[in-house]
């Protein structure tokens, strides 16, 4: 069982032996305790959603929730598309791999992030240990827990302000997993007209999507909020270097990289911009290879122009690069017979892979 793992089911076996404790010596009647779950409900906070929606603000709330019904419509039409296009996408990678007659050798993906690139996917799981790392799982929880608060608030302030009564509130962890519930008054629920029921059932998706908006803004923002302890136009920062990579002995995370073959470096578009850049070294170039135009060996030809298209795009191939000859990049086909070279994780957004 990995450490990480191992410190979750500690972490859960320490939170049920408490809140077991707390209700069999305090008489907790709103927390319930599960084998899988934590629960706890109350009724303390109907009073402050009944003021935040009262009538006198009901033309404001409305106009609110009205834009909330439109904006998850539209939301839920873009989340039909994309579901269709990963179900093609997925058949379309299953076919391809299953009717695959080629002699090379199968590239093996180590991770899910991996497949997921390797389909060029728009959904991705985050799941800690497997397509992220362990470390990212409490700012996982964190969030999660912050988006299930927001959405509640949503449905409970959208059901007051149409008259609606919320009997209690509540929040549960299942595992270690956030939720939370707000439960209405029903029957005055069932007889509203259909645009007000609208408006109170798409409210929890309408303040999460306000939320993504304003977590966006505070992201494009923090440069400028954190001056003077922040700074950027700088250089391109290391954050991640692979162990296998020749690099790793000469790069660490935190260090800044200001040029490449006296190619000056000021971020991340700077970065891509001198990878595809003619080389000033006459010794040797950068270029990411197509793994398949390689046989197994890890040998094959493929043409500059093919190797510089590929510089810029996220794929699986991102992270893939051979030092050549740039005597040999003049010419076509470009004769390769290296292995790939890992390449340190993304600068500011973009994805290092010096050769």
């Amino acid at each position: 069982m990995p450490s990480a793992l191992l410190v979750l089911v500690t972490v859960w076996v320490c939170l049920y032996l408490v809140a077991l404790l707390l209700k069999k010596s305090l008489g907790l009647g709103g927390l319930g305790v599960g084998w899988l779950s934590i629960s706890i409900q109350t009724t303390s906070l109907n009073r402050v959603f009944h003021r935040l929606g009262r009538q006198q603000y009901g033309a404001l709330w409305q106009q609110w929730f009205g834009m909330g019904v439109v904006v998850a419509g539209m939301l839920s039409i873009s989340a039909i598309f994309i579901l269709l296009r990963e179900l093609w996408q997925a058949a379309a990678w299953a076919v391809e791999v299953a009717t695959d007659g080629s002699n090379a050798a199968p590239v093996v993906r180590t991770t899910l992030a991996e497949m997921y690139a390797d389909r060029g996917s728009v959904i991705g799981l985050a799941v800690p240990g497997l397509t992220v790392p362990w470390s990212h799982g409490i700012f996982l929880w964190v969030a999660t827990a912050v988006s299930v608060a927001v959405h509640e608030a949503g449905h409970a302030i959208a059901a007051a302000s149409e008259g609606i009564g919320v009997q209690q509130v509540g929040a549960f962890m299942l595992l270690l997993l956030p939720g939370a519930y707000v439960a209405l008054d029903t029957n005055t629920l069932a007889v509203l007209a259909a645009w007000r029921t609208l408006r109170v059932v798409c409210a929890g998706v309408w303040h999460n999507a306000v939320l993504c908006v304003l977590c966006w803004l505070l992201a494009l923002m923090l440069p400028w909020l954190l001056l003077p302890l922040y700074s950027t136009g700088q250089g391109a920062v290391v954050r991640f270097a692979h162990p296998g990579s020749p690099l790793a002995q000469h790069l660490a995370p935190g260090d800044v990289i200001t040029a490449v073959n006296q190619c000056p470096i000021k971020g991340s578009a700077d970065w891509v911009h001198c990878l595809r850049s003619p080389s000033t070294d006459p010794a040797h170039i950068w270029l990411p290879a197509q793994q398949s135009h390689l046989d197994s060996a890890g040998r094959g030809e493929v043409t500059a122009e093919q190797l510089m298209q590929l510089m810029s795009h996220g794929g699986p191939y991102a992270g893939l690069g051979y030092c050549i000859p740039d005597m040999q990049r003049r010419a076509a086909p470009v004769s390769i017979s290296a292995g790939p070279v890992p390449a340190a994780d993304h600068l500011h957004g973009a994805h290092v892979a010096p050769g």
